[in-house]
């Protein structure tokens, strides 16, 4: 697992040489680490303890945002978020928002069009796609479906 690059571990260290054999140590660790959840990260770098404490000390901050990132990474990896994209995302955003069909007629209309979108007989065009970003505010790359 690669969760940060080893010059920016040696830079860390020639800044503050007492964390030289710590940051190796930790490196070691995570590459030869075989974690299967968080609870497995827990157990090696048990950060509860540094999280309850009144005064959070820089090393503590420092260790626990290196930490951050390895969660990060292992999640990315392991536990991925699904994305919500096309016809999918502009139906969720119809019922988050309580929108009727009628209410996107500017951007397809009439609602006939609207209606063949959503059961996915027609696709989205350019136009209407940039409408929905716009209308939305999102990038309307996000109305691309990966399909």
């Amino acid at each position: 697992m690669r969760v940060i690059s080893r010059r920016k571990l040696r830079e860390f260290w020639s800044k503050h040489g007492d964390a030289q054999t710590g940051l190796l140590l930790w490196y070691q660790r995570t590459t030869d680490a075989q974690w299967q959840n968080l609870a497995d990260v827990r157990r090696v770098f048990p950060f509860d303890a540094i999280i309850d404490q009144p005064n959070i000390t820089q090393d503590d901050k420092d260790y626990l945002e290196v930490l951050g990132t390895l969660v990060y990474d292992y999640e990315q990896k392991h536990e991925p978020m699904p994305v919500l994209e096309g016809i999918e995302l502009l139906k969720a955003l119809m019922g988050e928002e309580n929108l009727q069909p009628c209410d996107l007629i500017s951007i397809f209309e009439d609602e006939s069009t609207i209606a063949e979108v959503l059961d996915k007989k027609q696709e989205l065009t350019a136009k209407q796609i940039q409408k929905l970003g716009d209308f939305f505010q999102l990038s309307p790359i996000r109305f691309l479906a990966s399909e």
